[in-house]
């Protein structure tokens, strides 16, 4: 048993340890190559790829190997990453690799000696470091100094260009959120629209939006956070600014924030409104939307860790919707360490390296440098048996023919672990994984199912390929201990004058056990149900009463109601809307829902100021002293909204957006569209016409602490 206590002793350049094959390739944050991308600008992320070798010059304790990076290029972190190598049985530290911001030395300690001693050689292995494209050159290569050996290394594409945006293209909803570092405290995401193609969606749906530069509409999102991650609720981090314009250079600059400052009126008079449940965040956006254009909401969430950074290999999600358009966009990141050192195999034989993802509710109750265990099941190829390969240890414990044999690996929760072992080419390896050996299981977390993925499949075997280590990823969900749960339903009733049974009414509820949520249902005797909550809890139900006013009636809503759950019940919860007729001309039964008309002065066209141009009061622009946009870090033109982490399929919950057969909202109705009120004053009725037109579809957000 070798039992070392490493010391890394006083590094010196052994210049006969060479440093090759070194390549650069594109790639995403997470270390996922792209060789189709041959466009390389100013930001863009390389993988640099090599390959080093000491297996014939007597490396010992103190020797290192460097390798010098161009002005062109710099490490994407600064970090440090051990250097294992497997020696009977188990994994050893015979040194470590320091990147900095333009060089990565790796240098040996004394445990590598006592193992030499041993007999251990063929020292060896590959490494690989994401770089970040730091300056533009019109060279097709750049010189890396591989360990005193001036190399050239080509540049995929043949050059490095300046940044330069993205051209505009027309944005239906989309996401985007920044790249993560071990150093991240905050999620900066991006939620990127177009409102002539959200236009297009409600016009489907029978519902109308004012796109012309000129006249101010509202259109509303929902937000919803995935788990491990809050959101910063101070209204001057959510920002509004403007995107890409057709026929027009990029040029960003914040408009509003949520707390209705604005920073800039150039482009008209922009607001922006947030509410935060939990972590579902309403968010409305009310200006002059101009036609061929595209806007930016800015906003922040942060990590759920003791530290307060992000959690390697933690799934970060956030979705958003347009409601009644039937658009949404989920996007997702995690991440991982921007640097690897491995050993590499001899001739003939390969290997693999597991990363460690994890997902779920309850992900920030998990520690850092928590590691479960992964079974390999192996059968050698053609039914050869192990004396077929004199010079190979087989891993683990052989089978009695000695035609495979069964081996364990430790892999850490964020990290990619290798394999210390090789298997001949063509061997068949399986995998499974004991969730009971994990490290730990903090209270009130069980694991969820292991999940395998190989080359981008679902699978828990590979076929091992020649001097190849095949990637594995596997993920497991970290969920809350199961309790028993029930739900309720909500049924609409309606009574009085009128016929609403088609219209759409919002309930919130808010339960002792953390549960909070949003439903939407119709008229007419309609229910819905809600997600399950724990037994034994109570929830209050509350009818958002504003949203179910109709002109030229008055309203007698329910009261908040309380039920209790019971475990596998559904709880039946009845409210009603009482409608009476006012006295007066007889309103049309489908008017969206708005403020009552005696109050709204809005309505009548010969009291609204806000119709004269002339008596118009918005702030002059050229008096405007907000924020220079130029200084405003969220809305960095340096930052390509069209940059991805890990990105997910973009969903629509409609059809291609298509002109509309339905005949649009009579102007003269003082509520307007039914997801936009026109004129530069807005008022109550705009807030109430929001919500009364998000008919036909049941809208559940869900949160459970």
């Amino acid at each position: 048993m070798l039992t070392v206590l490493p010391t890394q002793a006083r590094a010196a350049i052994n210049s006969k340890i060479t440093v090759s094959d070194l390549e650069l390739v594109a790639s995403d944050p997470n270390g996922k190559e792209d060789p189709n991308k041959t466009s390389i600008q100013g930001g863009d992320i390389l993988k640099l790829k090599f390959a080093w070798d000491a297996s014939s010059v007597g490396a010992k304790s103190g020797d290192s190997f460097e390798i010098g990076l161009p002005e062109q290029i710099r490490s994407r972190e600064n970090l440090t990453e051990p250097m294992t190598v497997t020696h009977q049985g188990s994994n050893h530290k015979v040194g470590e690799c320091v990147v900095s911001e333009h060089k990565i030395t790796c240098t040996f300690n004394d445990t590598l000696d006592a193992i030499t001693a041993q007999g251990f050689s063929g020292l060896r292995g590959t490494g690989s470091a994401l770089m970040v494209a730091a300056k533009a050159t019109d060279s097709p290569k750049l010189t890396v100094d591989a360990n005193g050996t001036k190399t050239p290394v080509s540049i995929p594409g043949g050059k490095i260009t300046e940044y330069v945006d993205s051209p505009y293209k027309p944005e239906t909803v989309s996401k985007w959120a920044n790249d993560l570092t071990a150093d991240t405290e905050k999620l900066t995401w991006q939620l990127i629209f177009g409102p002539a193609q959200i236009k297009k969606a409600l016009e489907e749906n029978g519902q109308s939006l004012a796109v012309d530069g000129k006249t101010r509409s509202t259109i509303t999102f929902t937000d919803e956070l995935g788990p491990g991650q809050t959101y910063v609720s101070n209204k001057d981090r959510w920002r509004l600014g403007t995107g890409t314009v057709e026929g027009k250079e990029a040029n960003y600059f914040q408009l509003t924030d949520g707390t209705g400052a604005d920073q800039n009126t150039s482009e008209g008079d922009f607001d922006l409104d947030v509410s935060i449940n939990g972590d579902v965040a309403t968010i409305k956006v009310t200006g002059p939307f101009a036609p061929r254009s595209n806007y930016i909401i800015y906003y922040e969430s942060t990590p759920n860790t003791a530290n307060g950074k992000i959690q390697a290999g933690v799934r970060y999600r956030n979705n958003a919707t347009a409601l009644g358009s039937g658009l949404e966009y989920s996007y997702s990141l995690h991440y991982t360490k921007s640097f690897t050192i491995n050993v590499e195999m001899k001739p003939g034989f390969g290997g693999f390296d597991v990363t460690k993802l994890l997902t779920g509710a309850e992900t920030g109750k998990v520690p850092d440098g928590t590691t479960f265990k992964v079974g390999v099941h192996y059968e050698l190829p053609g039914g050869a048996k192990t004396d077929a390969y004199p010079e190979w240890t087989a891993p683990g414990t052989v089978n009695q023919e000695g035609t495979g044999g069964d081996a364990e690996m430790s892999v850490t929760v964020g990290a990619k672990t290798v394999f210390n072992g090789t298997f001949p080419t063509g061997t068949v390896l399986t995998f499974d994984e004991d969730t009971t050996k994990a490290s730990v299981t903090p209270d009130g977390v069980v694991w969820g199912a292991p999940t395998f993925m190989v080359g981008g499949q679902s699978t828990n075997t590979l076929t091992v390929e020649d001097q190849k280590s095949t990637a594995v990823t596997l993920s497991n969900s970290a969920n809350s201990v199961p309790v028993d749960e029930g739900d309720f339903t909500i049924t609409k009733a309606l009574a009085g004058d009128g016929d609403f049974s088609k219209s759409t009414f919002l309930f919130t509820y808010n339960c002792t056990d953390n549960t909070t949520g949003l439903l939407m249902v119709k008229g007419g005797a309609t229910s819905e149900t809600s997600e399950e909550v724990k037994a034994g809890s109570t929830c209050t139900i509350t009818e958002m009463t504003d949203s179910a006013a109709r002109a030229g009636y008055t309203l007698t809503a329910s009261d908040p109601q309380t039920v209790e759950i019971a475990k596998d019940q559904t709880a039946e919860v009845t409210m009603t809307n009482t409608y009476t007729l006012k006295a007066g001309p007889s309103p049309d039964s489908s008017t969206r829902p708005t403020s009552d008309p005696a109050t709204d002065q809005a309505a009548d066209p010969a009291t609204d100021q806000a119709a004269d141009p002339a008596t118009d009061q918005a702030t002059d622009p050229a008096t405007d002293q907000a924020t220079d946009p130029a200084t405003d870090q969220a809305a960095d033109p340096a930052t390509d909204p069209s940059d991805s982490a890990t990105m997910d399929d973009p969903s629509s919950l409609g059809s291609d957006p298509a002109a509309s057969d339905s005949t649009p909202e009579d102007p003269s109705d003082p509520a307007g569209g039914p997801l936009a009120s026109t004129g530069v004053r807005i008022g109550l009725p705009l807030a109430v016409a929001v919500f009364a037109v998000m008919g036909g579809a049941l809208l559940v957000s869900r949160r459970r602490a």
